[in-house]
């Protein structure tokens, strides 16, 4: 039995029965028009060399460094070898030379620490480095403006569908909106394509900037996940407070994903304003990279929240609050003045959609996020008075339902879950 001492509090159930399937589990093993002629490795090295920045040298020094990232003196599955870092995040060749010089120095089996010098090209904002969560790159140069051109190269097969509803789902929920132009797009532009599995850079590299969403990458939030990268956004795992909410159990991961689950600095991701998620489409699940598939890598703390690692189904309430602050709102953290910052309660914050009023998490409304959402009649209730007497909530099934319990001051409401 949990207590809870407030004066207003409101109880949201969801009950959904989806299962998950960790994309790196469903990495592309070959192109669809050369499924006879190339492995996987050396169809990434094909994609690689045509990225800006590389060539067969420099393709080479990447393909040693993630050698060294991925322990690789140990056996493993060749097939589940990764050539991108943390699974699908592609690195400059500046990003692999910093990195190549600095991670390695001070790493143990168990774990490998990050720092603000090694990941200098990573950093969120110079001028916030103590009030911002860091799980968002770089400088003015890594970030994109509010309308992003994209193209879809549709000669490689890619789920154009796919892609355009993930696009829908970031347009819906932020104040970014993205712009088609697949005839000789110039500047600064995302590129989807099929490649050899789910990947994004971390950020605007500038120019032509590749996608990929490869085979099993299909779902929208996939595709929303590597958009992320690409505007910006690191794995939830890597946040510095993360062991205050998760355990990572090193035992069971394979040597070559180590790598992935490395904890950043609290001077690269800060964790003041946006707290860690669970919920987020950022965060592995909970056996991503398992050695024992029966087993987990990752396990919530709080035992209420260990079903929820790992979706990837839509950008979480966080995921888009962390965009909005960056690209949308007028604040501190902000690159842009399109909102001025409200009084929100619960982690609300200014609508960039609709700047008067407050963008609030799910299950509550009003102007400042201080009422209950509405619900249907034969799902939830608001406004229940709660006295001595006990309330039973009897609820099976598949849906969504409010419930607002209300009571006087100083007295404990007791919630009991069977």
């Amino acid at each position: 039995m949990a207590s809870v001492k407030l004066n207003v509090i409101y109880l949201m159930m969801c009950l959904f029965f989806n299962g998950y399937k960790s994309k790196h589990s469903l990495r592309s093993l070959q192109y669809k028009n050369n499924a006879t002629m190339f492995s996987t490795s050396e169809l990434f090295r094909i994609e690689l060399q045509s990225q800006a920045g590389f060539n067969e040298t420099t393709a080479n020094a990447y393909f040693r460094f993630m050698e060294n990232v991925r322990n690789a003196t140990l056996q493993t599955n060749p097939e589940e070898n990764s050539n991108l870092f943390e699974g699908d995040i592609l690195l400059t060749v500046e990003q692999m030379k910093v990195m190549e010089k600095k991670i390695f120095k001070n790493s143990s089996d168990a774990e490998c620490v990050l720092t603000e010098k090694s990941l200098h090209l990573f950093t969120l904002f110079n001028f916030t480095l103590n009030t911002l969560r860091g799980m968002v790159t770089g400088n003015a140069f890594s970030r994109w403006k509010r309308t992003i051109p994209y193209s879809i190269n549709t000669r490689s097969g890619v789920d154009t569908n796919a892609v355009e509803r993930g696009i829908k789902q970031w347009e819906k929920i932020t104040c970014l909106k993205f712009i088609r132009q697949d005839n000789h797009p110039t500047g600064d532009y995302m590129e989807f394509f099929k490649g050899s599995g789910c990947y994004s850079y971390v950020g605007k590299i500038g120019g032509k900037q590749p996608i990929s969403i490869g085979t099993g990458c299909e779902s929208v939030g996939i595709v929303c996940h590597e958009i992320g990268h690409a505007l910006g956004v690191w794995h939830e795992q890597n946040r510095p407070d993360r062991d205050k909410f998760i355990n990572v159990h090193h035992g069971n991961i394979k040597p070559y994903a180590r790598s992935n689950f490395y904890r950043l600095t609290n001077n690269i991701a800060l964790v003041n304003v946006i707290p860690f998620d669970y919920g987020s489409q950022m965060l592995y699940g909970p056996r991503a990279f398992a050695i024992n598939i029966n087993k987990n890598t990752i396990s919530a703390l709080d035992v209420n929240y260990r079903s929820t690692l790992g979706q990837r189904d839509f950008p979480s309430f966080y995921d888009a609050k962390t965009i909005n602050l960056i690209y949308c709102n007028g604040t501190a953290h902000s690159i842009y003045n399109l909102c001025k910052p409200l009084e929100c309660e619960f982690d609300g914050y200014a609508d960039p959609k609709n700047c008067s009023t407050c963008r609030c998490p799910v299950g509550l409304a009003g102007p400042y996020c201080k009422e209950a959402q509405t619900t249907n009649d034969d799902c939830g209730k608001i406004n229940i008075e709660i006295e001595t007497t006990p309330w039973t909530i009897n609820k099976s099934g598949q849906g969504k339902c409010h419930w607002l319990f209300k009571q006087s001051c100083n007295i404990y409401i007791y919630l009991s879950f069977r």
